[in-house]
């Protein structure tokens, strides 16, 4: 049977820092938006996204064009919003 991959959905601070030492980036990608409703993130898999640390003042929508796209700062163990088109690396898990 195919598997489906898509952007790592981290459940809490320990998976959030197995998926920052796997990646070896600064930042990069996670599965969560909030492009359908501003504010209201949600997981590429149309969840509620319940696990959400930000590292103040995220997320703040800042700077011109809207910050939709959730990226994780490796070092901080945080999350910090950005340009869904901005260049960063990519962590998938998928599920049989």
């Amino acid at each position: 049977s195919p598997t489906s991959a898509y952007l790592a959905i981290p459940d809490d601070d320990t998976e959030l820092q197995a998926l920052a030492t796997l990646s070896g980036v600064a930042q990069f990608w996670v599965g969560i938006s909030d492009l359908a409703t501003e504010n209201t993130f949600v997981t590429v898999r149309n969840q509620p996204a319940t696990f959400l640390p930000w590292q103040p003042p995220a997320p703040d929508n800042n700077g011109p064009g809207e910050e939709d796209c959730v990226v994780a700062i490796s070092a901080l163990v945080k999350y910090n919003d950005e340009k869904c088109n901005t260049r960063f690396a990519a962590v998938c898990e998928c599920e049989p």
